[in-house]
């Protein structure tokens, strides 16, 4: 835990820095103002972190993105603390300021909290797909500028998610231990963000409000605690998606408007939320809800943004897939000669999307289902708390409607938002953790909306049953996940360090180059690349190494 903690200090230092020079740099050519507001300690790390994934993303196109890289940054941002350690010493005492108006019940609540995120992350990775391709899409961009035709070797590696750019940037390996800490450590922030919006409204007497900050934290909490360990964009995704919709929100109920240092961060957000996952499109809903004033200026802005931050995205796409969007080859707009069969393209796309219906069979078959045969087959396989989650979501049609009728119009427009993601979502792939960014707002908003209005004329009696309600929840929570605290506090050695990732057996093969293969085939986890799930046939290299790429053998 003690190295995990040291790595979260890392992202902290990088973030923090960055996003103050953004902000400030922002505010010295928008000539600031009143409309420009003093950012929030969250504010700046989430900004930090988004610029330097996009200029990371910039990086990779030319140069490994990995140590070197994370040592001159790290640097840089000291030296620039030291250089403003006036500006830096008086953001620690507003955190401090903020830290201090908490009860003590509200600490020790925070306290749990952290220690519980950071055991969380000292556990062994578990995620199928990290064994399968996140950690060897994290050694390609530590090892290599974009490899043309990197998907020609194994499919998932020209899944293009911008998250394993900026996470080759923070990983840690020491032996067979890996440490991924963004996941664990932007999830914590979030984690403090609602706990702070949810005290503030409980204090104002806003009991609803204060409830639907909470679910957030707790629904979050119970269902992705397992897997903050890994680099998985799901994860780093809804924690977007569920920061952005929790300061949209915090801004509605005190009726306000975005101001333009929260326009850009919401920007930012939400094309760095498209980068790191496709399915996350319909976030880019949430950009016309803060354009009423000043549309056309915030709309340019917006564009401008847009391109700054999905050009890597496209680039990157184009070398290790051949498309501007992988899996999508409907648009087929290059000629290269290291291109993704067009058939494999859309083998990968159905397999997707066929999985993420029926998993029991084959994707072949499952496009031959009518809806009626699919629909029920798919929700009689999620587990429990999934089905929970949708019939919840599905209530939101109602909370809209009601919304709308009591003129609460941009409440209504954040379940508008939500129900269209979810409703793409359901077509695409419905997989619930491609989605759980928008399914807990939707869980969460449907509520506490409907409870608010259930019991609104006995305030205190909802205040109570809140109270209890949140706390038989987090008792839920503590009771499904009792084995995280129990194993990391039954073994001190992940006290220091976190356990091992794990590895696999395997051959060595040749196409013209060297590769591994797992012995059984299958998962690589973090085995030396080149390694595949299964041999390679009419694969060659572009040229004399591995940098050069690799194509289909004509």
């Amino acid at each position: 835990m003690i190295l995990v903690l040291l790595a979260w200090l890392v992202a902290l230092l990088n973030f923090l820095v960055t996003g103050y020079l953004t902000l400030a740099v922002v505010r010295y050519y928008s000539k600031g103002g009143a409309s420009y507001g003093t950012p929030e300690w969250d504010e700046l790390i989430f900004t930090g972190f988004a610029v330097i994934s996009v200029i990371t993303g910039f990086l990779s196109i030319w140069f490994p993105v990995g140590t070197v890289i994370l040592i001159i940054w790290s640097v840089a941002s000291i030296i620039i603390i030291v250089i403003k350690r006036d500006q830096f010493r008086k953001l620690a005492g507003d955190f401090w300021i903020n830290k201090c108006s908490f009860s003590k019940p509200e600490l020790y609540f925070l306290l749990s909290i952290f220690i519980l995120i950071l055991m969380a992350v000292a556990r062994r990775i578990s995620l199928g797909d990290t064994e399968s391709y996140h950690a060897q899409s994290i050694q390609w961009v530590r090892k290599f500028a974009v490899v043309p035709g990197l998907g020609n070797i194994h499919g998932r590696l020209a899944f293009n998610s911008m998250f394993f750019v900026v996470s080759g940037m923070f990983t840690f390996r020491i032996g067979e231990v890996l440490i991924f800490p963004l996941n664990g450590f932007l999830f914590l922030i979030l984690s403090l963000k609602l706990v702070i919006l949810a005290v503030g409204e409980f204090r104002k007497n806003a009991i609803w409000h204060a409830l639907f900050f909470m679910l957030l934290l707790l629904i979050s909490l119970y269902i992705l605690l397992s897997d903050l360990n890994s680099p998985a964009p799901d994860i780093i995704c809804s924690i977007f998606i569920l920061y952005l919709f929790a300061i949209l929100a915090g801004i509605y109920f005190r009726n306000e408007e975005p101001d333009f240092r929260r326009v850009i961060l919401i920007n930012l957000l939400v094309f760095t939320t498209v980068s790191f996952k496709l399915s996350s499109l319909f976030i880019l809903l949430l950009l016309p809800l803060v354009m009423q004033r000043d549309f056309f200026k915030k709309a340019l802005l917006s564009v401008m943004l847009g391109v700054l931050v999905l050009s890597p995205f496209l680039i990157r796409n184009y070398y290790l897939s051949g498309y501007p969007v992988y899996p999508y080859p409907e648009v087929d707009i290059f000629d290269v000669d290291w291109k993704i069969p067009i058939e494999e393209a859309n083998s990968m796309k159905r397999e997707i999307s066929g999985w993420a219906k029926v998993s029991t069979v084959s994707y072949q078959e499952v496009e031959k289902m009518k809806f009626t045969e699919w629909t029920p087959l798919w929700f009689k396989a999620l587990n429990s708390d999934s089905k929970i989650i949708l019939v919840v979501n599905l209530l939101s049609v109602v909370a809209t409607c009601i919304m709308i009728f009591r003129g609460d119009y941009r409440l209504a427009a954040l379940q508008a938002v939500i129900l269209a993601s979810l409703l793409f979502w359901f077509i695409m792939a419905p997989d619930p953790r491609f989605a759980y960014g928008f399914l807990f707002t939707g869980f969460s908003l449907t509520l506490s909306y409907l409870a608010g209005l259930a019991l609104k004329r006995n305030k205190d009696f909802f205040y109570s049953i809140s109270r209890a309600g949140l706390l038989l929840f987090l008792i839920i929570i503590i009771g499904r996940r009792i084995m995280t605290p129990v194993e990391v506090i039954s073994s001190p050695r992940l006290w220091v360090i976190p356990a091992p990732f794990g590895k696999v057996e395997t051959r060595e093969l040749n196409s013209g180059f060297s590769y591994k293969v797992p012995i059984p085939e299958g998962g690589c986890f973090d085995t030396e690349i080149p390694c595949v799930p299964y041999p390679l046939e009419k694969i060659e290299v572009r040229g004399r190494n591995l940098q050069s790429g690799f194509r289909i053998k004509k």
